[in-house]
């Protein structure tokens, strides 16, 4: 098997990752290569490799694996989808006016600060996972934020009579 970092990153190498990874948690023998493959988490969705790693657990199919090996692989898989699909954008927040009583910094900063701790919630599996075309709910809601950031912007720019010239020179400071 070829390592999936080694292939393209589309979405038909996604599916062709789910298929190996699946075949790899039915037969192989060894507990570190269903750890690994649940690491990497090339699925769709945790149901598919959780419904494999039980029955291999219930038809007991353990005369080569031991069931702590494959405890603590459902634990990985249990663990990485929750990371994937734990943070959500905050659709009711918006970037804060300047005021007489906020300055454009202060405004800046406030903005600046929301979309960092936003940011530092992304994991790089989640977005590693969106790279290789596989869902991530976390990095989906990243990405969907920051468009409503921009377009936020573009609004008040346009519409609003916001100063994109004032909002460029607090950036550049």
């Amino acid at each position: 098997m070829q390592h999936p970092v080694l292939e393209t990153s589309t979405h038909g190498n996604a599916i062709h990752w789910e298929g190996e990874a699946c075949e790899i948690l039915r037969a192989s023998p060894s507990a570190k290569n269903i750890q690994l493959v649940c690491c990497y988490f090339p699925f769709q969705h945790p149901d598919t490799p959780l419904g494999i790693l039980s029955s291999r657990r219930t038809e007991n199919f353990l005369t080569d694996v031991d069931v702590l090996g494959l405890h603590r692989a459902e634990e990985t898989l249990r663990r990485i989808a929750t990371e994937c699909n734990s943070c959500s954008w905050d659709w009711k927040w918006s970037i804060p006016f300047a005021s007489s009583t906020m300055g454009l910094t202060i405004a800046a900063n406030d903005t600046d600060k929301y979309l960092s701790t936003f940011a530092s919630k992304v994991t790089f599996m989640a977005l590693e996972r969106k790279a290789c075309g596989l869902p991530s709910r976390v990095a989906e809601d990243a990405f969907g934020g920051l468009n409503h950031v921009r377009d936020l912007l573009i609004y008040r720019f346009n519409h609003l009579g916001a100063s994109k010239e004032d909002y460029e020179a607090v950036g550049k400071v």
